[in-house]
């Protein structure tokens, strides 16, 4: 997915939902848009949303390359290692995000598999 459409989609998900007001009250004021409090992306969405923001994306792509590698092995000790570096992989996509402004200070991602 290209960039343009990931921010563009990450910018409706975090437009709130409007509600409905009854006909005798004010409309509620809308809430302001800010990051997300939560995503669900593959490894690779989140290297171009980090790389559309100017970020660096080495250490996304290594990790995320590991993880393919251990989840592609025959091995079932490397299952164990995959667990770790896909957890490890989301805390990091998670702190450059977040310092990227993309994702709320609280804000969780889910990893899919590619």
């Amino acid at each position: 997915m290209k960039p343009a459409a990931l921010l563009a989609r990450l910018r409706r998900s975090a437009t709130p939902e409007p509600v409905t007001a009854d006909p005798g009250q004010p409309p509620p004021e809308p809430a302001p848009a800010g990051p997300n409090a939560s995503l669900v992306l593959d490894w690779e969405e989140a290297v171009e949303l980090v790389r559309a923001r100017r970020g660096d994306v080495f250490e996304i792509q290594f990790l995320g390359r590991e993880v393919d590698r251990l989840r592609a092995s025959a091995d079932p000790s490397h299952a164990a290692k995959a667990d770790a570096a896909r957890a490890h992989l989301r805390e990091v996509i998670e702190r450059k995000l977040r310092g990227k402004g993309l994702l709320a200070p609280d804000g969780r991602i889910e990893l899919v598999d590619t």
